[in-house]
């Protein structure tokens, strides 16, 4: 046996294994041109060497050393026996490929086998049964029954190891198909089969096998969420091992002719994986870090809030959960970096991943992130990536993939790394440089990068059951996790979160959590969510009776809650980080006309205003009216909502950071209004003058009113006209002479009306708001139990409660349908059998992803192009750039072209998209003649759909008429227009 050496001692040629082990294949490759003739193959033992020699490596040098200690402390702090049971692992994976079901697929190669004594029935090749015994059961089935042989392990306890080799494609096998398959003894192979399995098991256990590996092989029962991080391991160790880029396959008949070890040496050199980040402590005291970090002027200094996280991170014994809670525009996304640095540092995690409700706050964190990373001091160049569907259209991102990358990118196929040349650029990347290495390119790999930043929904995938979930795990377990705007997520996903959070603790992960607005009992839950996760994985043993909530009963504000494990936890309310804000209270008629003469008297000095609608059918009515409105006037209005094309949903972005940004960093207009909808109340950092508001729930429309003078603009705001010198928030969109007063429609049925009231009675008759003091007051009043508003509001109110339950209810009855379990307890025979049985799709498609982590009416996304009076297909005529563009019908487009349709991707209406609706639209899209064919062959845009609008921008689908104009965006309007206000309703953002 050897202890260290995950590479056998080999100069190349064949080893010293039987002549049957020898023709035993992994890998074939075809012909370039025809793709029927084989021309060059792998030998199963080499492919084997290489991921174990890959595995070794990794370990050394790509694994954080927190994700380490999760393996290590599974088999009692032994970290040299975890790292040869990855190497061990790795080196057994595709054992099962000794098996007649895998080894008749290629003719060539099965002959060869015959022709060194296997047993093998040609026919089986066409057989639908082979397919029913998958080479990685029976690698399980083999590694399991080894075990039992070798060590007298007992099956339970050797089942968990095995069960990782079983998972390696990305779905863990179940109790049926493993019986199924073991039943099946000609698909499986005996005799000659069974052996040659063992001995490539038994040439495994003396490359990397170790007494103590031996010991705990035979009696450690390994936990679950290990078994998950090794078997994302292996998958990573797979995946660069099959990359023929990497590690050459062997002309036929032909052994490999260099060592592995000159194989390992070759491939990892031309992939340069960047290692995890390894952070040096960073200063103790505040006002250093933060000025180092993040440019403080001279003579500035942190605020309470800001110096009480870093404390708090720095005080914790072990990775445990911090809840920030404080006002808009508090710095609470400098003190979650700073908190992640201290606690990466302290526990050794390799990276970080930030999690935001939207692609938008996604896109605006990213160039965030990117300044601070330059802060960081790397000693060598970082990966990093944007996780979204839509990231390619991210200028920065977009520009670090392009030219900052170590490498040509060459896409690859789910078991390739993908890699390909060397660039010229690769020369000029700083070691300090955060680079979008080629090899985390695809939406599967990219969340393996250090520093991650994306919308939740890519930390949401960890809790849904689904293929490759332990690569979302895995993407996750050693880094710091910060989870911004918590406030903002349903029931639903809430859930989610809360399964999330259970199993971040067991992994030993860090959690920073942020919010401005969290009810005290959504704060208990995610505590108890994390705590139980901790508990489960043996972390602690509780001491006493905690009960989270019952800790949690401070009232201040700015607060930290950092979890104490066993004793609960402990709030620190921190002192007010500056003056409060004023913000005068004005309600206002549900009328465009008297929207229209309010805006025109309070901006007769001029000012900045936003006018927030809660369904996009209300922002377009409302700025065509306001349009109309200052027609003679320099008044700009701009609308912003999501039913615009996605490169110019980002122009207009891009554009409201421009105008109405920092001050310094921003072009502010004179006069100015935008209208919309709620793409504007989170993360972006703009200010106004004065701003009109649907009625929203309390919480929302406290991130509404942090967009109000966000910034200081000269002394006592001398910057801003003097009737917009005082914070004004409008509400509007309710009828107020009804009792109680009735949101309107599309509010409704956008919120809950239960809130909604509760919103009302809580706000009352108060005509000025003090932020941030009146912040905790106005959550836990709404979000209460108390009786809140005049009794002759309670029956209406009781009513909607009745409703709300019965809604919150089904939510997370919902949610449950693929929601990942929880994890068990050490030592009740927990292995992956049957971890995500019935499993939901893949969501490596952004958009089913989506659809399972997220509530909400399912809509349809597709992609839009325009034809010309020719009827020739080009990119859209009103783009920034590669506008009026031929597309070409009769081959793919290059990648460039490719990428700017992609980014004229829109949503379809809910209303289009309903379920006895959405069948039909789907179809009719993908019957449609305008779509060219020549796009099943492009990897980018194979599975898109496509509407064509005329030269006007018009276009028909499914009994709707489009119409697009890149200033109102997207309108469709039924053939039944009496249903037209139905729809608008029935359309958030």
């Amino acid at each position: 046996m050897t202890t260290d050496s995950v590479i056998p001692p080999l100069q190349g040629g064949a080893p010293s294994l039987s002549e049957a082990a020898l023709s035993a294949w992994a890998k074939s490759k075809s012909d370039d041109e025809r793709h029927v003739e084989v021309v060059a193959w792998l030998p199963l033992y080499q492919h084997l060497d290489d991921t174990a020699a890959v595995a070794g490596r990794l370990w050394n040098e790509w694994v954080p050393n927190a994700l380490k200690h999760v393996v290590g402390r599974a088999i009692d702090g032994d970290d040299s026996a975890a790292r040869a049971l990855f190497a061990w692992l790795a080196a057994i994976h595709d054992v099962g490929k000794v098996s007649p079901a895998f080894a008749v697929q290629v003719p060539k190669l099965a002959r060869d086998m015959v022709r060194s004594g296997f047993d093998l029935d040609h026919t089986l090749a066409g057989s639908d049964e082979r397919r029913t015994a998958r080479h990685e059961i029976v690698s399980h089935i083999a590694a399991r029954d080894w075990l039992v042989d070798r060590f007298s392990t007992k099956k339970h306890v050797a089942n968990p190891y095995a069960s990782v080799l079983a998972a390696h494609h990305g779905l863990a096998t179940s109790d049926t198909h493993l019986k199924a398959t073991q039943s099946k003894p000609w698909l499986v192979g005996d005799g000659l089969w069974e052996s040659v399995r063992r001995e490539y098991l038994d040439r495994a256990w003396r490359l990397h096998g170790t007494p103590a590996l031996a010991k705990h092989l035979r009696f450690t029962e390994i936990p679950l969420h290990c078994q998950v991080i090794l078997s994302g391991l292996v998958i990573v160790a797979d995946w660069i091992a099959s990359n023929d880029e990497l590690f050459p396959l062997s002309p036929l008949d032909e052994h490999p002719g260099t060592s592995t070890a000159s194989r390992l040496e070759a491939a990892w050199s031309r992939l340069d994986l960047p290692g995890p980040w390894v952070p040096e402590p960073p200063p103790r005291a505040a006002n250093e870090l933060f000025a180092a970090r993040f440019a403080l002027p001279a003579g500035a200094r942190v605020r309470p809030v800001q110096r009480d996280v870093a404390a708090a991170a720095w005080e914790m014994e072990s990775p445990s959960l911090l809840i920030v809670e404080a006002e808009m525009g508090a710095g609470k996304t400098e003190a979650a970096l700073a908190a992640a640095e201290i606690l990466a540092a302290r526990f050794k995690l390799g990276g970080v991943f930030i999690g935001l409700p939207t692609q938008a706050t996604s896109d605006g964190m990213f160039a965030r992130i990117m300044k601070w990373t330059q802060q960081l001091g790397f000693d060598r160049p970082q990966s990093i990536y944007l996780a979204h569907g839509k990231n390619a259209l991210n200028q920065e991102f977009a520009r670090l993939s392009r030219e900052g990358r170590h490498f040509h990118f060459l896409s690859g196929e789910q078991d390739s790394a993908g890699t390909g040349k060397r660039s010229n650029s690769s020369d000029l990347i700083s070691a300090e440089s955060a680079v979008a290495h080629h090899w985390f390119s695809s939406p599967k790999r990219g969340p393996l990068s250090s520093f991650v930043i994306g919308t939740i929904d890519q930390a949401l995938f960890a809790g849904l059951r689904s293929r490759h979930l332990m690569l979302r795990h895995l993407s996750l377990a050693g880094k710091v996790v910060v989870i911004d705007e918590v406030h903002a997520y349903s029931a639903y996903m809430g859930r989610y979160l809360d399964r999330v959070l259970h199993w971040l603790a067991a992994y030993e992960v860090p959690v920073v959590m942020l919010s401005a607005t969290l009810p005290t009992a959504r704060r208990a839950e995610l505590v108890a969510a994390y705590q139980s996760g901790k508990k489960a994985a043996g972390g602690y043993s509780r001491r006493r009776n905690s009960d989270p909530e019952r800790d949690m009963t401070s009232s201040g504000y700015p607060a930290v809650t950092l979890s104490l494990g066993a004793d609960g936890t402990r709030t620190t309310v921190s002192e007010p980080s500056g003056e409060s804000r004023v913000v005068v209270i004005d309600r206002l008629d549900d009328s465009l006309d008297i929207l229209g003469h309010a805006l025109r008297d309070a901006l007769r000095d001029g000012g900045c205003a936003a006018v927030i609608r809660n369904t996009v059918g209300r922002a377009q009515d409302t700025a065509k009216h306001l349009a109309a409105e200052f027609a003679d006037s320099d008044t700009e209005i701009l609308l912003a909502h999501s039913r615009f094309l996605a490169l110019d949903r980002a122009a207009k972005d891009a554009r409201l950071l421009n105008l109405f940004g920092p001050p310094g960093r921003a072009n502010r207009p004179r006069r100015f209004v935008v209208v919309a909808t709620q793409v504007i109340e989170q993360s972006l950092d703009i200010d106004f003058d004065l701003m009109v508001s649907d009625l929203a729930p309390v919480d929302l429309l406290l991130q509404r009113a942090g967009r109000l003078h966000r910034h200081r603009r000269g002394p006592g705001e001398s910057n801003r006209p003097v009737p917009a010198r005082t914070a004004r928030l409008i509400l509007t969109g309710v009828d107020w002479a009804q009792t109680p007063p009735e949101p309107v429609r599309g509010s409704m049925a956008v919120y809950s009306p239960y809130v909604l009231y509760r919103t009302l009675a809580a706000i009352g008759e108060v005509t000025k708001l003090s932020l941030p003091d009146d912040i905790p007051r106005l959550v836990q009043a709404v979000y209460g139990e108390e009786q809140l508003g005049p009794a002759e509001w309670q029956d209406v109110i009781a009513n909607a409660h009745d409703t709300h339950e019965r809604v919150e209810d089904k939510k997370r009855n919902d949610a449950g349908a693929f929601l990942l379990g929880p994890v068990p307890k050490p030592g009740n025979d927990a292995s992956m059998i049957g971890w995500v049985h019935a499993h939901a799709d893949d969501p490596a498609s952004e958009q089913r992803g989506r659809a399972s982590v997220r509530d909400g009416e399912d809509t349809v996304e597709v992609l839009v192009l325009q034809r010309d009076e020719n009827g020739v297909l080009r990119t859209p005529t009103w783009l920034a750039n590669n506008k009026d563009l031929e597309v070409p019908q009769d081959a793919p487009p290059p990648q460039w072209l490719a990428e700017t349709i992609l980014g004229c991707a829109i949503r379809l209406p809910a209303r289009m998209s309903r379920p006895w609706l959405i069948d039909g639209l789907i179809t009719e899209l993908e019957n449609s003649p305008h779509r060219p064919a020549a796009w099943n062959s492009s990897y980018a845009l194979r599975r898109e759909l496509l509407v064509v609008l005329d030269q006007d921008g018009n276009a028909r689908l499914s009994h709707h008429a489009l119409h697009y104009n890149p200033e109102t965006g997207l309108e469709a309007i039924p053939d039944d227009n009496d249903s037209r206000a139905h729809y608008e309703f029935q359309s958030p953002r």
